[in-house]
């Protein structure tokens, strides 16, 4: 296991490329490392970067905290995150790292509410003991996430989870709570993401596309969902449905939902009634609105197949 995290590391970006934003003065950054270096107060601090990895992605990073954390110094890593509100609201992912069960837990936040998706065994983060995490993220939703200390030679499975509830992503980063005596003991290194990511620049306000255009949910993690990418020039309440070949409406995806600019959302192939439809040529309508008028409205034929 060991290998797969040397390849893992070969293939992400380092820290140092980073554009970090947040409280940068809280901390001190040194060639690929992040010390906390707040005032001797208790506090929180955070650092995040723009990301965009949603499917197939890949995040990792190295963690050594000085003391053994608890529920007043711990950290949560956000993995993905639609705001950088890490301490008030948001939707995304993120890491418990530490807290009261000096654990690692993987975690849904939807607004101000958390769920605990998955964790592993207490006691896993030590004093002074680096750690490497790496959570990944499947095409379907799947997470898997692994740790493994300096010292040893295999990696630990953490988390496991199923969960596709949050499909946009474009925020990583790390909110840090802290005691006044623990306000340098948090350190960061080697953290980098890769993923499926969604770039718009080639593509005008008011547009609207599929990838791939023949989808084969067959549950090989290859091509089972259909991506259905927006870009808006602004935000509005919009419906997404999908019709088969004869006009009949089998999928309600979004229903008089208010979006972003841009985003985007998935079908897994399944019908309003959790059936899998049979293989054909299918129709997605986008209709985005507001009180005022119609922003965009379209309709995108594509191929649900077979292998």
């Amino acid at each position: 296991m060991r290998n797969i995290f040397t390849a893992v590391a070969l293939l992400l970006c380092h820290l140092s490329a980073v554009a970090w934003k947040g409280d940068s003065d809280k901390f001190v950054f040194n060639a690929d490392t992040i010390s906390l270096s707040a005032p001797a107060e208790s506090g929180e601090a955070l650092l995040y970067d723009t990301c965009t990895a949603c499917y197939n992605a890949t995040w990792r990073a190295t963690f050594k905290f000085d003391y053994v954390p608890s529920s007043s110094n711990y950290c949560k890593w956000f993995i993905m995150a639609d705001s950088t509100s890490f301490s008030t609201e948001l939707n995304g992912y993120y890491l418990r790292i530490g807290y009261t069960g000096k654990n690692i837990a993987l975690c849904h936040q939807s607004g101000s509410k958390s769920e605990t998706l998955s964790q592993g065994d207490e006691g896993r983060i030590t004093a002074g003991e680096p750690i490497t995490i790496v959570a990944h993220r499947s095409e379907t939703g799947a997470w898997r996430v692994l740790s493994i200390a300096e010292n040893e030679a295999d990696s630990t499975l953490e988390a496991e989870a199923f969960d596709a509830a949050v499909q946009n992503n474009r925020y990583s980063g790390f909110h840090f709570k802290y005691t006044s005596t623990r306000s340098n003991a948090f350190h960061i290194w080697n953290y980098s993401h890769r993923g499926k990511k969604i770039d718009y620049s080639d593509h005008d306000s008011g547009s609207v596309w599929i990838e791939p255009l023949t989808f084969t949910p067959d549950g090989d993690s290859q091509n089972d969902l259909a991506y259905i990418f927006y870009k808006l020039n602004e935000p509005a309440v919009a419906n997404i449905y999908v019709f088969n070949a004869n006009g009949v409406l089998v999928k309600h995806l979004v229903n008089n939902t208010q979006l972003l600019e841009q985003g985007v959302v998935t079908w897994d192939g399944l019908s309003d009634r959790k059936l899998l439809m049979p293989p054909g040529i299918y129709v997605a309508l986008f209709e985005a609105f507001t009180a005022e008028k119609v922003i965009l409205r379209k309709k995108i034929p594509f191929v649900l197949g077979v292998k």
